[in-house]
């Protein structure tokens, strides 16, 4: 018994013992284990091993045998990851085959907006009431590792900003298209440059392809009042902007370095460059042909940011970012616009245009297991998507979206 409480102790050593006994008495009886010889050869184990079964025995080894698998994989089980890529700015990239998805729901209404940024924008406007500015969207994320230093990234967002408009002391019978409805696409690479060092910070290069798309916006009336004087129509009439797209391309210069083991820190600068086209038309007959015409806009945004990604907790990392973007537009039409009725509520001369954006974000990550996290954040602009959403920023609509605005996102994100 004392030899068999040491086999038991050391798999291997009973292993050992299992076999050679079996390899001897199959000797012995001059053969194979089957057959009648096989009950004598048990006898003789048993004999050598005592009272412990060969049954018990082999039952023993098999559960030795997945322990000594099961727990070396549980010391060495992966760790959970300290940062995530997701849409965050960094030098660093994703190593080679590996594979990042998020999926975001992005929202702001007067549920999630508690700091009443919309409403105290809005104002008393009898125009610009309701739920006007509530935007609810998805976005999703896909990285990708071509290598050790370059990285896939795309991004694909569609968001419904609430543009119903209230009553105006301008238009009798006023009617407008309920959303905007926006998709984005993002789709470029991100190449580390030089490998951050114990002295030296990470290095990498940015360039990714940008466009966005809406659908037409339409403003419908049944009378228009002017100074002391109300024309009527007997069919409601309509102000539509269609065409409403734009296209560019964006580089980006990273500079990233690890500050200490739960914190990292990243500068980064950015050009980039877009083309917009908006269509402005009338159903009005009489003053259509003066009316309708194509707006062309080129604007460039140069951009500076800084983020920090923080752990002080376990499997939840912290990302906190700003960035600030001035702009530099040149915006041309094929007919000089000259009206005093839009004037009130819209900036046909773009007179009041601006031209800079500050953008605070914030995210937090929270590791399920080491390959699936949840993560919350926000957003929030000093003025509404300026230098986002380039064809926004035409001389129509801009006077809208010159306001501070901010939405939140919960999503779910994968790695693997």
């Amino acid at each position: 018994m004392t030899r068999t409480r040491d086999c038991i102790f050391n798999s291997r050593v009973l292993l050992d013992l299992y076999k050679s006994t079996i390899a001897k008495e199959a000797a012995r009886f001059g053969g194979s284990l089957d057959g009648p010889i096989r009950p004598l050869v048990e006898e003789r184990l048993r004999k050598c091993l005592g009272d412990v079964s060969v049954s018990a025995i082999k039952r023993l080894m098999i559960l030795i045998s997945m322990l000594s698998i099961l727990i070396p994989s549980q010391v060495k089980a992966t760790g959970y990851p300290d940062w995530v890529f997701q849409d965050m700015a960094s030098a660093f990239t994703l190593g080679k085959g590996v594979v990042e998805l998020t999926g975001c729901y992005l929202v702001v209404n007067d549920t999630v907006d508690v700091f009443n940024i919309r409403d105290k924008e809005l104002g008393d406007s009898r125009l610009l009431s309701g739920s006007i500015g509530d935007y609810s969207g998805f976005k999703g994320i896909f990285n990708y590792g071509l290598t050790n230093r370059l990285m896939l990234h795309y991004s694909y967002q569609y968001g419904d900003l609430d543009t119903s408009l209230g009553t105006s002391s301008t238009f009798e019978g006023l009617d407008s298209t309920d959303t905007l409805s926006t998709s984005s696409h993002n789709i470029g690479f991100r190449l580390n440059i030089l490998s951050e060092s114990r002295k030296a910070p990470a290095l990498a290069l940015e360039a990714a392809y940008l466009r966005h798309d809406s659908n037409d916006v339409r403003i419908g009336f049944t009378g228009i009042r002017a100074e002391e004087m109300t024309i009527h129509f007997a069919d409601s009439q309509n102000i539509k902007m269609s065409n409403l797209n734009d296209d560019g391309f964006e580089l980006k210069f990273l500079i990233s370095k690890t500050m200490s083991r739960w914190i990292t820190s990243t500068i980064w600068a950015g050009y980039s460059r877009y083309s917009a086209d908006t269509k402005l038309s009338t159903s009005i007959s009489f003053i259509k042909d003066n009316f309708d015409r194509k707006f062309d806009m080129d604007e460039q945004v140069f951009s500076l940011g800084i983020s920090l990604g923080i752990q002080f907790f376990k499997r939840m990392p912290i990302f906190l970012s700003y960035r600030y973007l001035t702009l530099d537009r040149d915006i041309g039409t094929d007919t000089p616009l000259d009206t005093s009725m839009l004037a009130r509520y819209t900036d046909p001369e773009n007179m009041n245009k601006q031209d800079s954006n500050h953008i605070f974000s914030a995210k937090i990550v929270y590791w399920i297991t080491p390959h699936i996290n949840l993560n919350l954040d926000g957003q929030l602009f000093t003025n509404q998507f300026l230098g986002i959403v380039p064809h926004y920023d035409n001389p129509l609509t801009n006077r809208f979206f010159y306001n501070t605005y901010g939405y939140l996102g919960m999503g779910l994100g994968v790695i693997f």
